[in-house]
């Protein structure tokens, strides 16, 4: 199966195929305009009669492809950091390597000193961090490879113009390498960040979640029941909760073990969660004991949602696993509830409907007293 995208991503490619469109009219444009009026480099100097053209040729190529949604956003991004580095090679090998006179030098690096420091940043930002890292370092390690080149072949025999093209460079390569340090310590804490935070998502998840069939856990669904109960003590509405517990289940983990029984509360949880309505809450409050909390829905409403769900458990079949029925006890919110007065209620309805047989559903609308305690 292929990598879906989320509309987020797709929000956020179709953002940047626009703007890197725009970015690459413009530098060609850009690009243009300065090799039309030959400047920075001298007339008929190699690179601006042959890196330039390709530049520009490589540019048009790039805005291009951002129109064409077939290619990817990251294919683009790559292509077009490969394309800087390389202009930058060309340019720093001419300045340091091959320009007739020091002033060309200064020219070129004075040029180009603010496109360093970006070409390092489109790295962190377009790949991953172990692969930015690899980059940054070799796009510095270039750098300082020209500068020491420069060094020995002219600085240390040449005059004030060559020792101020060192210097310049130096300064350079230095600014870069600050540049990348820090671009990789953002990076690290970004990184470590997003490690943290999946990890108390996970932590979270865990508190809240039951681990075997991905509901709500007996904390939470508990705890939703007491701030539902807390907000109707501020403004009543219909509000009833719904205890089912499966018949029988003892004997499916006899028979047939624990890793069927298992199966048969997440297909449970499957079922009831399609059949459930949008809005009411579900979760397990241990064993084969479940809870569902149902809002702005009086005790009738409950009981008819009840037996809706019962038949539906009791019409499943699935290959392999065996036909399971559950007991359901129906209560509604008194005045001045609480969860556990609540529960003893649907507790009690739900002894009442496994007493009278069994896959069936009882109400219990008050507490109502009684010498027989619940299984």
């Amino acid at each position: 199966m292929g990598e879906v995208r989320t509309d987020d991503e797709g929000w956020l490619d179709s953002v940047k195929r626009r703007v890197y469109g725009g970015i690459f009219a413009v530098v060609l444009l850009a690009t243009l305009s300065v090799w039309a009026l030959d400047w920075p480099l001298p007339s008929g100097s190699w690179v601006w009669i042959v890196s330039v053209p390709v530049v520009i040729g490589w540019v048009g190529v790039l805005a291009i492809a951002s129109l064409v949604e077939r290619v990817p956003m990251r294919v683009i991004e790559a292509a077009a950091l490969f394309g800087c580095e390389v202009t930058l090679v060309a340019l720093l090998s001419y300045a340091l390597l091959a320009s007739p006179r020091p002033h060309d030098a200064l020219t070129v690096l004075l040029w180009v000193s603010p496109w360093t420091p970006a070409i390092l940043l489109g790295v962190f930002v377009t790949f991953e961090l172990r692969a930015a890292v690899g980059l940054a370092t070799a796009s510095v390690a270039l750098l300082a490879a020209f500068v020491l080149a420069h060094y020995f072949t002219y600085g240390r025999s040449g005059g004030a113009p060559e020792l101020a093209v060192t210097a310049a460079s130096t300064g350079l390569l230095s600014v870069n390498a600050f540049f990348a340090t820090g671009l990789f310590l953002l990076a690290r804490l970004k990184h470590r960040y997003g490690e943290m935070q999946a990890a108390q998502e996970v932590l979270t998840r865990l508190a809240n979640t039951d681990e075997l069939t991905g509901i709500a856990n007996r904390r939470n669904i508990l705890r939703a029941c007491d701030k539902e109960l807390a907000r109707r003590a501020r403004n009543p509405r219909p509000f009833s909760a719904i205890l089912f517990d499966i018949d029988h289940f003892k004997r499916v983990n006899d028979k047939l073990g624990h890793p069927t029984g298992d199966e048969v509360l997440k297909r449970i949880t499957d079922v009831m969660n399609a059949a459930l309505r949008e809005g009411d809450d579900f979760g397990r409050l241990g064993g084969e004991e479940f809870l569902i909390l149902a809002y702005d829905t009086d005790l009738s409403t409950a009981a008819s949602l009840a037996d809706r769900l019962r038949a539906v458990l009791a019409s499943d079949r699935v290959t392999g696993l065996p036909r399971v029925t559950a007991s359901f006890g129906v209560t509604a919110a008194l005045p001045d509830d609480s969860t556990s007065a609540m529960l003893s209620r649907a507790d009690r309805a739900l002894y009442a409907a496994k007493q009278r047989g069994r896959d069936r559903v009882e109400v219990q609308a008050a507490w109502v007293p009684s010498s027989t305690p619940p299984p």
